[in-house]
């Protein structure tokens, strides 16, 4: 079957059209996955750190309002359970605050929190830095592909 030199252009025109839309397409899919991938660093793990933050400067100031901040804020942690241990560590600072409201002037109980306040902070800025790694490879992965197509 031969083609004429008009048909052989339109066709060498459409197939490079056609790998431009997909590079376009795989370009947009990879970098739809980075973004996907930020999100998640950023928003669970972001919120137990202003939790735990919001907590901590609620045990300084030892207050009715601000030992109700910090019940809203624990409250809010307990549902935001996204790390391995993290869920273990939360239940004991319940459980120590509840000690806490008992007894107010408990300095070994402040420092338990404290203690606690930090594991979670340090469990969440852990993942956070994992996260990002995974991210970080997600975006070479993305430029390996729109490389190779």
């Amino acid at each position: 079957m031969k083609f004429s030199i008009k048909a052989k252009l339109s066709l060498g025109v459409g197939l490079q059209f056609f790998f431009i839309v997909v590079s376009v397409l795989a370009g947009l899919i990879s970098v739809n996955f980075l973004t996907t991938d930020t999100r998640n660093i950023l928003r669970a793990n972001y919120d137990s750190l202003e939790y735990c933050r919001n907590m901590g400067i609620a045990l300084e100031e030892r207050d009715a309002k601000s030992l109700q901040t910090f019940s809203e804020n624990l409250q809010k942690q307990q549902r935001n359970i996204t790390e391995p241990s993290e869920k273990a560590h939360t239940d004991t600072l319940t459980a120590d605050f509840a000690v806490f409201q008992s007894f107010p002037d408990s300095v070994e109980v402040q420092q338990r929190i404290r203690q606690l306040l930090n594991v979670i902070t340090g469990l969440n800025l852990k993942a956070i830095q994992k996260k990002s790694e995974i991210a970080q490879q997600t975006g070479k992965t993305a430029n390996i592909i729109m490389g190779t197509v």
